[in-house]
């Protein structure tokens, strides 16, 4: 299974060389309009992942928005769905239950098309609702390419996760700490502060993409702490905490600094989220590169 970004799929246009059997489109959220300019030229790139598919492969797109329409109308392949909630009866695809629990309706395997398929169990390894819906997706994936549904909903309740997107990877005194340096958009930062149920320190702030932080900021509440990382994006997210009346500290200008405040701002059972919602450009190499230096600080290796 390959991760394609806007930039890899657009290196790759016109060259004959990407026809996926099963393709995933992820839901779409701004980002990278410092390069692009407007969302249409970001999509743009996006539908390339489509654009050699025929009638023997598959996409699977979200119900829940108008773009996931979109792709569904322009793509050749067959068209599966995935969804926040039920999807209505004749239509393929899956969707989460109000307990976490996924399921799929697939008419177009002749063997299960009668039947409604668990593929995703409630109880999960990784945190977060925006985590169990990927996992929806790669589960459904895994059913298409003819994998037991029983044995891909065990498999994936062991699942750890991946580096740098929640990474539970340390605890001190009964503190947990996360490295989700690869939430580079305000959204992916307001989903995590929404994957815990314990109180949450949060580092975020970093280097802007010309992107608005309105989500990050009006999530910012859930936060027991708001500590900042300096950078451009950072800049533009202060004025929006102020008007909120969210208090904050920092900004920071290097990453030991920064891992100072979190462990004297946390309490045993609280979480330690370093989700910066913005670019690494500037300080860092990338953002992998963000997430081994905020680990690195935490842990002293």
């Amino acid at each position: 299974m390959l991760e394609l970004s806007s930039w890899q799929l657009a290196d790759i246009k016109d060259r004959g060389l990407l026809k996926p059997r099963i393709a995933i489109i992820t839901p779409i959220i701004p980002d990278h309009q410092n390069w692009y300019g407007n969302m249409e030229a970001y999509v743009a790139d996006k539908k390339l992942i489509y654009a050699d598919q025929d009638e023997n492969d598959f996409l699977l797109c979200n119900y829940d928005t108008a773009w996931g329409h979109i792709f569904a109308e322009e793509t050749k392949a067959k068209v599966l769905w995935y969804s926040a909630g039920r999807l209505p009866e004749k239509i393929s695809g899956g969707w989460l239950e109000m307990d976490g629990t996924g399921l799929m309706r697939c008419q177009e395997l002749e063997e299960q098309s009668e039947q409604l398929l668990e593929i995703l169990p409630r109880q999960l390894s990784v945190p977060g609702i925006h985590m169990r819906q990927n996992l929806l997706n790669a589960a459904q994936a895994i059913v298409l390419y003819g994998g037991d549904p029983e044995k891909t909903a065990e498999a994936l309740s062991r699942f750890r996760g991946v580096p740098h997107r929640l990474e539970f990877f340390y605890e001190e005194n009964g503190i947990r700490f996360y490295n989700d340096s690869a939430a580079t958009i305000p959204e992916s930062t307001a989903a995590a502060l929404n994957s815990f149920p314990e109180p949450v320190v949060l580092l975020t702030g970093g280097t802007d993409k010309e992107l608005d932080f309105t989500a990050l900021a009006s999530a910012a509440y859930r936060a027991k702490k708001v500590l900042l990382l300096a950078g451009s994006g950072t800049n533009k997210l202060i004025p929006m905490l102020r008007e909120r009346k969210i208090s904050f500290e920092g900004p920071y200008d290097n990453m030991r600094s920064l891992v100072a405040a979190a462990r004297a701002a946390a309490n045993p059972g609280d979480i330690v989220l370093f989700s910066p919602g913005s670019a690494s450009f500037g300080m860092f190499i990338n953002e992998f590169d963000r997430g081994n230096k905020f680990m690195e600080a935490v842990t002293g290796s």
